[in-house]
């Protein structure tokens, strides 16, 4: 039905079908045009039936309706990535007609061919992903290259239980892109068993990461020892923030660079708290020497 509004649809079926089938083009077009545009969330999440409406937008095909879609379309996104490699396909369309920067906070999980055809997809455009979660997915090569493409202009990374539970065959790749990024990026990894190797490709892209958080992730004692050296030789330490749980070791790691950044930090020496003193305030004269309450009175630093 949404096709009968594409103009040279519309065109075509008429020659097959009686006119009187079909009501004004005009008349349809803005009528299903303003089914397409209600997508607003003050939140900017995208959810309930609006893939849908990447699907219609890209069946519709037309300029005009594109720009009304885009014009009251959130430029800040959270979305899930979708079930089916169709509506992949469909939102990718959506986001090549976009003019206008957006911002896209993307959940990647169920099936990697369909995360794959979205990421190559949207590569390129004016749709930025700023937040990337990988949760719920098997993890493969051609998946780790898609996501490599977005890894330059992210802010924050998020790796939450893969099905293939372990990321130790692809830490090479991703350190090496963190390594080559032009700013620093918040990396998250839940559920991560960490082998030496592993620490060792963290720890020579520790310089690119402004934050580190570990959640339910081990490392042994040897990584203890990779990851505190290569804390110590970054060149803003302050700077660097390191949060998590898991194993014995990884607690030790969070808490001594807490005690670290303390001993480093040249802003950390005690700085003498000044001395307060309340001034004696009267009321106007039909109060007179009656005190203020003490929580209304002028305060002084001395």
């Amino acid at each position: 039905m949404f096709g009968i509004c594409n103009y040279q649809s519309y065109k075509q079926l008429k020659l097959i079908f009686p006119a009187k089938m079909f009501q004004d083009y005009e008349e349809k077009k803005n009528f299903l045009t303003s089914m397409l545009c209600k997508t607003k969330s003050p939140s900017g999440k995208v959810h309930g039936d609006v893939p849908k409406r990447f699907g219609w937008l890209h069946e519709y095909n037309d300029h005009e309706t594109s720009r009304a879609f885009e014009s009251i379309f959130p430029t800040e996104i959270e979305m899930w990535s979708p079930k089916q490699i169709l509506v992949a396909g469909d939102m990718v369309s959506a986001f090549k007609s976009f003019t206008k920067p957006h911002k896209l906070a993307l959940d990647l999980y169920r099936t990697p061919d369909v995360c794959e055809t979205l990421l190559r997809g949207i590569q390129g455009t004016s749709t930025t992903i700023s937040t990337l979660t990988v949760s719920g997915i098997h993890f493969t090569d051609s998946l780790m290259e898609s996501l490599v493409l977005h890894l330059n202009v992210m802010e924050q990374l998020n790796f939450v239980g893969l099905t293939n539970s372990s990321l130790s065959p692809y830490m090479e790749s991703l350190s090496k892109a963190i390594h080559q990024r032009s700013n620093q990026i918040k990396l998250e990894m839940w559920y991560q068993r960490l082998n030496d190797d592993d620490v060792k490709y963290l720890a020579g892209c520790l310089g690119n990461i402004s934050l580190l958080k570990m959640h339910r992730s081990d490392i042994s004692s040897e990584g203890y020892r990779i990851l505190k050296e290569a804390i110590q030789q970054l060149q803003s330490i302050q700077d660097f923030e390191l949060e998590g749980d898991g194993s014995k070791e990884f607690k030790l790691l969070v808490d001594w660079l807490v005690e670290f950044k303390r001993s480093t930090n040249p802003v950390a020496a005690k700085v003498p708290i000044p001395h307060v003193q309340y001034a004696v305030s009267y009321t106007s004269d039909k109060k007179k020497n009656q005190r203020v309450h003490p929580n209304k009175r002028r305060c002084n630093s001395l």
